[in-house]
């Protein structure tokens, strides 16, 4: 990119550079970038010192300025290819052209009597000639045969001779901007002019130009980002309505995958096709400076970027890793063997710079948490070093650095091919959550300055974990790490081997030494039997002889082993220092999960010969040295708090005498951020709102928070929302941070807080939606008046805990009904509560209390206007005693009986509201009981969120709900936690179950039903759950998203002879994040540019379907397909294309055209059969198959003559069409159909 600080790249890792090779660039005022075609750059700068540079391939540098060269100026605006192997370059005296020879040619006054020699613009004509925009003389056409055309405000349409920018339209004509709007010079010679009177153009003054790849385009502004689709419709971006960090735009550039990079003013921003923006300036990034006037394609994924000042940076950006099953086609293989494994590739590998140290691995559990690195079976992060040994030249095409177990590789062709690594073996991550996915991305490290950065792409990847069933797991641990021994000694040491999931068998314990024979080892038992969840001890039994044994040390490993060829989790190991001489050994005691920055760590160990009262003092690295005292045997113990994140290596030392090493890895904190506000139903307009918050734990090096606090108003049609502040506050010692606003109305103060990620502390990011006149949801909890009085207790505990984290979400008293037992003593003493006020309870738990509340109360304060603007959230916590839930000693509530109320509501709100009625209820319920998981089926239906603290499995298999610690380590104690930080549906559910595994293993698994399907927990329901709050959170206006179509098709024109007419089907999948469709639509122009516009029709779930006539006119039809919402928001449009051919025979080898063939599925039972009819002149079949409804990806397996498949369709859905092939063609697609078994 070119900034005023000078030329940056920003790397596929999410990293800048300015390396050493760019100090060689003319000035740091790089205007205009130009990729060689060679793996090299050249760079046109201005201000002192300023010429043209060329960056090699092979990092050496040619520079060229007036007093070496006929470069008529020094100071460059503008670049352009001539397509033959040299430039054309635009200065402040006239246009240069150095040809392949390295000969020149110049225009200006001298030779072409310009008056005004300053070029602003450049574009190719495609014919040979170029267009030159000038700053004062308006647009000039050099032609192929070397004339001129002049075209300017006196003799043209040109409302201002100032041609800042030119783009083609791709159909001969050209795209101006100007100081005074946009022209449109079409290939017929027509003109069309655009400004701020005419369309919706936010400002005049067009600066920046860049095609959408759809027939629209993209326009840089002084007042902000405009976009034009090909249909004419209009979307404005600025600093109010979006994260645009300014309105004054300098350059664009796409990325080749749909997303758009912005060069502003005040940093660069990242726009992807889902409107989220990233964003880099000094303060966040290694950008040099905030003026960003230039950018370009490095070729390797990455960009570079030209600052006006700060010089040349360079941006890398890694690819995302992705799932490789074992087999070719795994959502139809239902062999009991399969199993998934994880690979990847480095899309764009980060190849350009030697400072590069090693790729990582991360992981989150929600799409909103924080990422952070995955450590493999061996408790080893995932990292893969490179070496740049053999490539001193990174950019030249062939160069490939060795990257530690990968093997390079490419993907795509032509200007989309990607470079990248393919991983030889795969990594197994040890903490898969049964049936749940993770989201995983790849992370660069660096060094700077001595210290190591981790950059990451910010797209993740979405990764299905394998059942537990299918990957059982061993842990194996000793209850210390280290000893110390005297000869003639015997010490017995505890083993401890545990079934992690569902394990059940033998296990042998094996035992190896490094120094075999020098001590008698016996282990008893040997060999143990477990059965899931349990844990057995063995004794490992060391005796030292009494002579014959020097100081020495050795190791001792125990690695366990299995019948059945299970997956290990981990082997153990022991060392064993013994001797007559004084020694210490040193134990670091091991945790059910790896400890992080802050935590407490105990240490242990022993002193030979034994003495009380003598001083051990523990050091390391990162970690504030401790002094213990012995006990009279010898032994120690304490507990240290380490400071910073990575492997810590611990010593004891005591009279002159050092212990063993200890090491331990220490992952990154993560900081927890509660965010409130002082608002009550009497808040209104011009009232000081104080919005607090509390992080936890404290980063004590940090001082500061950053705040971004915006309103949106209901009744504003473009649901911007307006900063009220945006900036850092101060954090006091206890984590309590605040900031004061004037509330500007009703409607809703958008609250976002974050920190950075730091070496030490994770990233976070916490929002809070206050609202301020406006409902955003109400409650109903159900506490069971039945139990011991310990379980009522917990009961109490955790109905008071739902109860203020409803509050704390702005979900006041007055929308929250409380059915069932409470302690008004305690009540509303925890998350935020006022101390000394109780919680009102409102009846009894009962059936016609809960009844009552579902059916007529929460109606009456449902938005009658949106639904799903006053989403309602039930809790309920008792015994399920054979299905039913325990309301109280008499009354037992069945899933039928509560689904009947559901239903009930559900018919209330569509009578009330016509457009909720194909969206369904809009209640997240948390069911909090055993076996509360079987009536997930009963109860789901659309718009329902369920969530169930364990499965229908039995007690033993996940069936099981825990409420340890009075009630503190609970499923729903763990999700309204993560609730109260902010997180989505989807994220507390995820890091609740990640709590509930670590405490309880395989006994307790909660379920998730977010999809209405009835089925949990599948990655749909992760999908529709994400995004989710518990309250109403408007975030302005959201598009809906056409998520695949049909691909692009080749289909014959049915011949004379004849009868009937050839339809084929055109589809869509399309979906929105707030509001009901309106409908999804395609555009077709034929091969004579007319149009037709017509309306699919809602097939399946979220498919959208249309026939189109194979009559049609010969040759290439594009398809535009977008969709539609209530609220008026088009998508982002996706274009494909249909090919008509002639129907006739192929001349080459005599085969006819293939025919379509036709598809037939039945279904008995969950037995599938597919079958399709034969077609002549066939090699073989294709079939193709995608997830039922969302279809996010498609896949194929190739059934070479077969023509049909039977499998078991057990927990499936998926829709599936088949194609014909033979050596020289595919047929079209046949018809589409589906199943859902689930």
């Amino acid at each position: 990119m070119g900034t005023p600080g000078g030329l940056a790249h920003l790397k596929a890792d999410s990293t800048w550079e300015t390396p050493e090779q760019l100090f060689h660039l003319p000035s740091n005022y790089p205007i205009a970038l130009l990729s060689d075609g060679e793996g090299g750059i050249w760079v046109g700068t201005d201000g002192t010192n300023a010429g043209l540079g060329h960056l090699k391939a092979d990092d050496t540098w040619n520079v060229f300025d007036p007093s070496n060269s006929d470069l008529p100026h020094s100071s460059l605006s503008s670049l352009l290819s001539d397509g033959q192997g040299g430039i054309w370059a635009g200065t402040w005296d006239g246009l240069a052209h150095l040809k392949p020879d390295n000969s020149w040619e110049v225009f200006n006054w001298y030779n072409v009597h310009w008056d005004d020699n300053n070029i602003e613009s450049l574009l190719s004509d495609g014919q040979g000639g170029i267009w030159v925009g000038t700053q004062r003389e308006g647009l000039r056409h050099l032609t192929l045969d070397n004339t001129w055309q002049i075209f300017d405000h006196n003799n043209s349409d040109l409302p201002s001779d100032y041609i800042r920018s030119l783009l083609s339209d791709g159909h001969g004509g050209i795209w101006v901007g100007t100081g005074k709007g946009l022209v449109h010079i079409m290939s017929d010679d027509s003109w069309e002019i655009l400004d701020q009177n005419n369309s919706d153009l936010p400002g005049n003054s067009v600066s920046a130009l860049l095609s959408d790849g759809q027939e629209g385009i993209w326009m840089g502004t002084h007042d902000g980002l405009a976009h034009m689709n090909q249909d004419g419709t209009w979307e404005v971006l600025d600093e109010e309505n979006s994260d645009l960090p300014e309105n004054y735009i300098l350059t664009l550039l796409s990325d080749g995958q749909g997303s758009i990079w912005v060069g502003t003013f005040n940093g660069l921003a990242l726009l992807r096709p889902d409107r989220t923006w990233e964003l880099f300036n000094e303060e966040n990034s290694h950008l040099p400076y905030n003026i960003v006037r230039s950018l370009l394609l490095d070729g390797l994924g990455g960009i570079w970027a030209g600052t006006e000042g700060g010089g040349l940076a360079h941006l890398l950006l890694t690819g995302s890793p992705e799932q490789v099953p074992e087999s070719a086609s795994p959502a139809l293989d239902v062999s009991p063997s399969h199993e998934i494994r994880l690979n990847w590739f480095l899309n764009s590998a980060p190849i350009d710079y030697q400072d590069v140290i090693y790729i990582e691995l991360q992981r989150s559990l929600s799409k909103i948490g924080p990422y952070e690195t995955v450590h493999d079976t061996s408790d080893k992060p995932v990292r893969f070093y490179t070496d740049y040994a053999d490539c001193s030249a990174p950019r030249i095409e062939s160069c490939w650095p060795t990257l530690e177990g990968h093997t390079p590789t490419v993907k795509g062709t032509g200007e989309t091919q990607i470079k990248g690594y393919i991983l030889n073996d795969p990594v197994i991550d040890p903490e898969w959550l049964e049936g749940l996915p993770r989201y995983y991305r790849l992370s660069v490290v660096t060094e700077k300055n001595g210290q190591l950065v981790r950059y990451a792409n910010t797209s993740e990847s979405t990764l299905m974990t394998p059942s537990v069933e299918e990957n059982p797991r061993i842990g194996l641990t000793m209850e210390r790490s280290a000893i110390a021994m005297l000869p003639g000694t015997t010490h017995e040491i505890s083993v401890f081997v545990s079934s992690l999931d569902l394990f059940t068998g033998d296990v042998q314990l094996g035992l190896e030494s490094d120094n075999p024979g020098q001590f008698d080892i016996q282990l008893n038992p040997a060999s143990v039997v477990l059965t899931p969840g349990e844990t057995v001890s063995s004794l490992l039994k060391i005796q030292v002889p009494s002579e014959g044994i020097y100081d020495s040390e050795s190791t001792i490993k125990l690695i366990p082993e299995t019948k059945n060829g299970s997956r290990i989790h981990k082997s153990s190991s022991l060392k064993v220092r013994a001797g007559t001489e004084p020694m210490i050994a040193l134990s670091i005691a091991q945790t059910n999960t790896r400890p992080r920055v802050m935590d407490s760590i105990t240490v242990f160990g022993n002193v030979i010969p034994a003495q009380g009262g003598q001083e051990v003092v523990i050091s390391g690295n990162s970690i504030d040295p401790i002094t213990l005292l012995t006990s009279d045997d010898g032994s120690f113990q304490g507990a240290m708090i380490p400071k910073s994140a990575g492997l810590i290596t611990l010593t004891a030392q005591s009279n002159g005498i050092t212990s063993n090493s200890a090491e331990l890895f220490i992952l990154s904190a993560r900081t927890h951020i509660v965010l409130s506000s002082n608002v009550n139903q009497e808040t209104s307009r011009k009232d000081t709102l104080r919005v607090q918050g509390i992080m936890t734990p404290v980063r004590l090096n940090e001082p500061t928070i950053h705040l971004d606090i915006r309103y949106l108003d209901p009744t504003d049609p473009e649901g911007s929302l307006k900063p009220q502040f945006v900036g850092d506050v101060s954090v006091d010692e206890t984590g309590i941070f605040y900031r004061d606003i004037v509330v500007p109305g009703d409607g809703f103060i958008n609250v976002k807080a974050s920190l950075p990620e730091t070496s030490d502390f994770l990233s976070i990011e916490t929002k809070l939606v206050i609202p301020v006149g406006q409902p955003v949801g109400e409650g109903i909890i159900v506490v069971s008046e039945a139990g011991t009085p310990e379980f009522q207790d917990i009961s109490k505990t955790l109905g008071r805990y739902v109860y203020n984290a409803l509050k704390n979400r702005n979900i006041p008293p007055e929308r929250i009904r409380y059915l069932g037992i409470s302690d008004e003593n305690d009540a509303n003493k925890e998350n935020g509560g006022d101390d000394g006020s109780t919680i009102p309870t409102d009846g009894n738990a009962d059936k016609n209390n809960l009844q009552h509340a579902l059916t007529q109360w929460a109606i009456s304060l449902i938005s009658t206007d949106d639904p799903y603007k006053t989403p309602l959230n039930l809790y309920l916590i008792g015994a399920v005693e054979n299905g039913s839930f325990r309301l109280n000693d008499t009354e037992l509530l069945t899933a039928d009986e509560l689904a009947g109320y559901l239903d009930d509501a559900e018919t209330a709100i569509n009578i009330n509201n016509d457009s909720s009625s194909s969206r369904g209820f809009p209640v997240t319920i948390v069911l909090e009981g055993s076996q509360s998981g079987e009536w997930i089926e009963k109860i789901a239906g659309k718009g329902r969120i369920i969530l169930t603290s364990s499965s229908a499995k039995p007690l033993d298999e996940g069936g099981y709900a825990g409420y340890e610690n009075i009630g503190e380590s609970s499923f729903s104690r763990y999700f309204y936690q993560f609730i109260n930080y902010g997180s989505d549906i989807e994220g507390s559910f995820a890091e609740a179950n990640y709590e509930i595994l670590k405490f309880y293993r395989h006994i307790q698994r909660p379920v998730m039903d977010a999809d209405g399907d009835g089925v949990g927990t599948t990655k749909y329901d992760r999908y529709e759950a994400s995004g989710k709050f518990i309250e109403y959170r408007p975030s302005g206006n959201l598009r809906p998203q056409i998520r695949t179509t049909n691909p692009d098709m080749t289909i014959t024109r049915p011949g004379q002879s004849q009868n009937s007419h050839s339809q084929n089907t055109l589809w869509a999948i399309a979906t929105d994040p707030e509001t009901e469709l309106q409908g999804v639509f395609c555009s077709i122009t034929d091969p004579s540019n007319r149009t037709v516009n017509i309306e699919l029709i809602r097939d399946k779930g979220d498919m959208y379907t249309a026939d189109f006539n194979a009559d049609s006119q010969v040759g290439c039809h594009q398809l535009v397909y977008y969709a539609k919402d209530m609220a008026g928001n088009v998508s982002l449009p996706v274009e494909k294309f249909v090919n008509i051919i002639a129907s006739g025979v192929n001349q080459d080898d005599g085969d006819a055209i293939l025919k379509t063939p036709h598809l037939i599925l039945s279904t008995e039972g969950t037995t599938v059969t597919i079958s399709w009819s034969e077609v002549a002149n066939a090699n073989g079949y294709t079939l193709f198959y995608a997830p039922y409804p969302d279809a996010d990806y498609i896949e194929k397996i190739d059934m070479e003559k077969l023509t049909s498949i039977t499998f078991d369709g057990t927990d499936m859905g998926f829709y599936v069409a088949v194609q014909a092939y033979n050596n020289k063609e595919k047929s079209e697609f046949s018809n589409i159909d589906s199943f859902e078994l689930r």
